[in-house]
């Protein structure tokens, strides 16, 4: 597991979420033609997809799904956004 994915499963502030950004976009500038939506258009429309799918996603690894979002929901929609 690498640095961005072991930092979006442990968001859970505000402070979190700022730090898993930082990595985010620092993975992003790395790695980012190892993406599958590395441009934007892409990744909003893969941010707007999963984001549509995200309760099967909970279901399937065992998550529930909070009906309001938290810090943790947010790292994992872009997460899923950038595939």
């Amino acid at each position: 597991m690498n640095e961005l994915e072991n930092k979006a499963k442990t968001v859970n502030s505000y402070d979190d979420l700022k730090d898993f950004l930082s990595t985010y976009v620092k993975d992003f500038q790395e790695n980012g033609s190892g993406w599958e939506n590395s441009n934007l258009e892409t990744f909003l429309e893969g941010l707007s997809s999963w984001t549509e799918d995200m309760d099967g996603f909970y279901m399937n690894t065992g998550k529930k799904m909070s009906d309001l979002p938290d810090w943790q929901m947010v790292a994992d929609m872009l997460m899923g956004a950038r595939i």
